[in-house]
């Protein structure tokens, strides 16, 4: 019984030590168009509709909350964010200002970046914004 406890814990030793942790990810992987579900882990509010898109030469575009914007999306190694971002200058409702301050502030400096399955999660100094997948 004890031998078969420690193969048993050794086995699994193994198997937490060669499952992957942080998987780097690489732009071809996240060159597609993604909509805002969550942020900080809370469910973004139904009427906003924020997307973002990442071309294969590495432009990035997409929507706020109100306005658009565009950039060079940069990635390196975990990390990334939009170089030379831009956006216009729509007047928007007080929730759609507030989610977009929180967008730019993670998109304009590194954020480390996480991609499970049909999910994709920026972890930003202040704020953590997770996108699912809509189009390919």
């Amino acid at each position: 019984m004890k031998k078969r406890l420690i193969i048993s814990l050794f086995t699994l030793f193994l198997a937490a030590c060669s499952a992957p942790t942080d998987k780097v990810v690489s732009l071809a992987e996240l060159q597609q168009t993604w909509q805002l579900v969550s942020i900080d882990k809370q469910a973004v509010d139904k009427s906003i509709t924020s997307t973002l898109n990442i071309a294969k030469n590495g432009k990035a575009t997409g929507n706020l909350a109100c306005n658009n914007f565009f950039g060079t999306f940069e990635l390196q190694e975990k990390t990334a964010k939009i170089v030379a971002m831009g956006s216009t200058r729509k007047i928007c409702l007080d929730l759609q200002n507030t989610v977009e301050q929180q967008v730019t502030t993670v998109f304009t400096d590194w954020s480390e970046v996480q991609l499970k399955d049909d999910s994709l999660t920026f972890i930003g100094q202040a704020h953590q914004l997770t996108y699912k997948l809509i189009a390919k």
